[in-house]
């Protein structure tokens, strides 16, 4: 087998995009917002001999003492078509160039969409980076808004004709002035809900270099206001056959006029009408779990209809093991502290 980086961003999409629900955090653009954000990302694809076999975007996140670790979002992505041998076989190839390469790298951590068919030693992991489960909808067995509608449970199609008659109207934030407004509604709505929150310069550089570069084009604001006020925001990726909410927030501001719904809805419609298969709310609760730090939030996503389903499925591999361990009882130690 046969380790090639892959520089060009045509070539990788191309790959990347064969696959229902496309994972955007393995797009040649989100890699590009990472690099933008100071982190080293390569883009590895393993053939054997002319057959393509498997494509990682590889993030690079520094941890103390000059060491690092390796994170592939939503990947590794294999080729259709493989067996589970060669499955197997393309990972291992992979994991033994990482192991030997990467001196100062001490694990590398994935969350696939499907089941990896790895025979090496994974740690157990009690922090989940991306969701675990997702409400996922589809848009393209549904014709017309009115089905779309009737799939969804009568409190949210309620809601949604609420806010629209309170004079609610949802619009794309394209200013650079509407950014920091929107970063900090997200960041407080996170923190209200004592969900894990980025700082405030991450969503202004999301949200700044997706209006300024073409590359990473496929990040857009929308913004439900009345008469002006903004009372919800979200951050959404337009990608390959899925549009994800990516990060959203409200006001305590004038509640009662269900501002979330109208904006959801919107961006569901510019979907379908744009030809988009599917729409994915992002992260809710296990199916088992009533008491979840996502209750809340399922409750709203679920209301629109669709599906939950499995997202991601999470591993650590160690690469260098005594330092794994090392740093996994530092990193309890200090959990007690």
């Amino acid at each position: 087998m046969e380790l090639r980086n892959i520089s060009s961003q045509d070539s990788w999409n191309r790959f990347v995009q064969e696959r229902e629900y496309v994972p955007f955090l393995q797009s040649f653009e989100w890699g590009a917002f990472q690099e933008q954000q100071g982190h080293r990302v390569e883009r590895l694809s393993i053939w054997n001999r002319e057959k393509f076999c498997l494509g990682a975007s590889i993030i690079h996140h520094r941890l103390p003492l000059q060491y690092n670790f390796l994170y592939c979002p939503h990947g590794p992505l294999f080729a259709n078509g493989l067996s589970l041998e060669e499955r197997r076989a393309a990972f291992a190839f992979l994991f033994q160039y990482l192991q030997r390469v990467y001196k100062t790298s001490i694990f590398l951590r994935c969350d696939p969409h499907i089941k990896l068919p790895s025979r090496f030693d994974t740690s157990r992991v009690s922090h989940w980076v991306q969701p675990e489960y997702t409400q996922r909808l589809s848009l393209e067995h549904a014709s017309q808004e009115a089905q779309l509608l009737a799939n969804m449970k009568q409190k949210t199609r309620y809601n949604i004709r609420l806010a629209f008659k309170k004079g609610v109207r949802v619009a794309r934030g394209v200013r650079p002035a509407d950014f920091p407004l929107a970063s900090r509604m997200i960041r407080d709505t996170l923190q209200r809900r004592d969900l894990r929150a980025h700082p405030l310069s991450y969503y202004q550089n999301m949200l700044e270099y997706g209006r300024i570069s073409e590359t990473f084009g496929i990040v857009r604001l929308y913004q439900a206001a009345l008469r002006g006020q903004v009372l919800a925001v979200g951050i959404f990726i337009f990608y390959g056959d899925t549009v994800t909410y990516l990060h959203g927030g409200s006001s305590q501001s004038l509640k009662s006029v269900m501002a979330p719904y109208a904006l959801h809805w919107q961006v569901i419609c510019d979907a379908q009408i744009e030809g988009f298969r599917y729409f994915d709310f992002g992260g809710v609760a296990p199916p088992s779990q009533t008491q979840h730090k996502l209750t809340h939030v399922t409750r709203f996503k679920t209301g629109f209809g669709g599906a939950q389903v499995r997202a991601s499925y999470l591993y650590e591999f160690p690469l260098r093991k005594n330092v794994f361990r090392a740093f996994a009882l530092a990193k309890k130690f200090r959990h007690f502290l």
